[in-house]
């Protein structure tokens, strides 16, 4: 079976993924750090620092998801353009590849957010 683990999934854009995962088939994993998403009977909900490396191997030593979907950011309105969270979440972000690649995963998406566009 294809598992994918989600994160951001309680975000703008991740809190439309689940359900369209379902319905393709995949066993969802999705990640929160302080309040779950909606209530869905088929995806399992996993608490979890993705700023603490050891809870981001544990969980992927525990699933062993196939798929990674990676939407999770810092993204506090007003702060995140000039934050040095920031660099604790590209640290993050290459950790949790890193952790899913060393366990055989076979396909990441990584997206970004509004940030990236050159607003000049």
């Amino acid at each position: 079976m294809k598992k994918v683990l989600l994160t951001g999934a309680t975000g703008f854009i991740g809190q439309h993924c689940p359900a369209l995962l379902l319905t393709q088939g995949y066993e969802v994993h999705a990640i929160y750090s302080r309040i779950a998403g909606e209530a869905h009977p088929n995806v399992h909900w996993h608490k979890v620092d993705l700023l603490a490396p050891m809870q981001i191997a544990r969980l992927i030593d525990s699933i062993r998801p196939t798929h990674l979907l990676h939407l999770a950011w810092y993204a506090i309105p007003g702060k995140y353009w000039t934050s040095s969270e920031n660099f604790r979440w590209v640290q993050a972000s290459l950790t949790l590849l890193q952790e899913f690649a060393r366990r055989c995963g076979q396909r990441v998406v990584m997206a970004g957010t509004c940030a990236e566009y050159d607003d000049g």
